[in-house]
């Protein structure tokens, strides 16, 4: 909001946006500008969030998005504009998506790219292959400064998690234009940062948030690997079943607790 009245006042030239997760979607938002009720979208997603622990939602708005609000000329203004990331575990690398054929490929990168295993849908992989990019993709091409924007910091990581006492995102969005108003009056903030400005951590802290949770579904993969491919003995056995009965129990504890005491 903040960042395109400065580019509408001619004072900021956005050339190209790369997100992952909801980031690709509100970047979707962005380049194309749709004048959407983001209020009455996160008020969906978060109240079917709190009651299934599922982002099933989330679908459904990136759905009606894509082919109900993007004109083929939005589909065309896109390319080479909006970079998706996602990961593909069956090549074991990062995708940059940023050619967008039709509105059903682009509905789809927007699917991989905000894939949690068992969180999105049921599913380990979207598509039995792909997952949550993880990290956006950072230009490196020299052509101009690039524009980092994180709200994975210190201070806001817990909002990551949608509380139980929101109702609406207006907290979230005037804490962004805060923010962002800090950062271009002052030269600095929380959330903001020019990637020039970095210092060596600030890619160790990058690379470790990454490494971090490509660990974590590693340990799922290989826990669903072994699930798949064990005799039937172990697979139906008791102790197997007591196994996945209490992973399940303990991600749902564990959202359940980030709900109730966020």
């Amino acid at each position: 909001m903040y960042i395109k009245q400065l580019e509408q006042a001619n004072k900021l030239n956005v050339c190209r946006v790369s997100g992952c997760s909801i980031g690709a979607l509100i970047a979707l938002i962005y380049i194309t500008n749709k004048k959407l009720d983001v209020e009455q979208m996160f008020a969906g997603i978060s109240q079917h969030f709190k009651s299934t622990l599922n982002l099933c939602e989330y679908t459904e708005c990136a759905k009606k998005l894509v082919y109900e609000h993007l004109t083929e000329e939005d589909l065309k203004m896109l390319n080479g504009i909006l970079h998706i990331v996602y990961y593909d575990m069956n090549l074991c690398q990062q995708i940059v998506e940023s050619q967008f054929k039709t509105k059903e490929h682009l509905y789809k990168c927007l699917l991989r790219t905000s894939h949690i295993p068992f969180v999105s849908n049921t599913e380990m992989k979207c598509e039995g292959r792909y997952i949550d990019g993880l990290a956006p993709h950072i230009f490196r091409d020299g052509q101009r400064e690039v524009l980092f924007i994180s709200t994975l910091t210190r201070n806001k990581i817990s909002r990551a998690f949608v509380s139980h006492t929101e109702v609406n995102c207006s907290s979230r969005l005037l804490c962004g234009i805060a923010d962002a108003d800090e950062f271009f009056t002052r030269g600095s903030s929380e959330m903001c940062s020019w990637t020039k400005d970095w210092w060596f951590h600030e890619y160790i802290l990058l690379r470790l948030r990454e490494l971090f949770f490509f660990i974590v579904i590693w340990i799922i993969n290989v826990i669903f690997h072994v699930k798949h491919n064990a005799p039937v003995f172990i697979t139906e056995s008791l102790i197997s079943h007591g196994i996945q009965k209490g992973v399940v129990g303990l991600f749902t504890d564990f959202a359940y607790h980030i709900l109730k005491t966020y």
